[in-house]
């Protein structure tokens, strides 16, 4: 699993169809954080990568730091095994604001005890650590080698 988290999350494609048309067919600020509150709402928690590809990759640099604040804000309601991988790849965005990125460290290190400040692949091996520890998921690299 280590392979995965620290591979960026852009890996499973673009989104749907009606995901990009929805935000070509938005012109302005206000109505991409409703998109972007609405997708991660209603969401399957994989296809959350997906609404973070369409941030990178769509939203425009002046956009962008108020969308993925929006993001975050939505992450809320998603439980941890999925919230924490998503606020790591948070974490890494370079437009993301330094307060926002300031948070979502805090957040990960209270949660794993640890302090990695912008290490992100020590973040992401103490993270699949956590995961594997706590809600049991597997390193498929160990399962594939027995």
């Amino acid at each position: 699993m280590q392979v995965i988290l620290q591979k960026p999350l852009t890996r499973l494609g673009p989104p749907p169809s009606k995901l990009e048309s929805e935000w070509a067919a938005a012109t302005d600020l206000a109505t991409r954080k409703a998109l972007v509150s609405d997708w991660a709402v209603e969401a399957e928690d994989i296809a959350l990568a997906k609404v973070l590809n369409t941030l990178r990759a769509e939203a425009s640099a002046a956009e962008r730091p108020g969308l993925l604040m929006t993001f975050y804000e939505e992450l809320d309601l998603r439980p941890p095994v999925v919230r924490l991988p998503l606020l790591l790849e948070l974490a890494r965005e370079t437009t993301l604001e330094e307060s926002l990125r300031i948070s979502i460290l805090a957040e990960l290190g209270a949660t794993l005890n640890a302090d990695h400040g912008q290490a992100w692949d020590a973040w992401a091996a103490t993270l699949e650590q956590h995961l594997k520890d706590t809600y049991g998921l597997l390193d498929l690299r160990e399962r594939l080698a027995e």
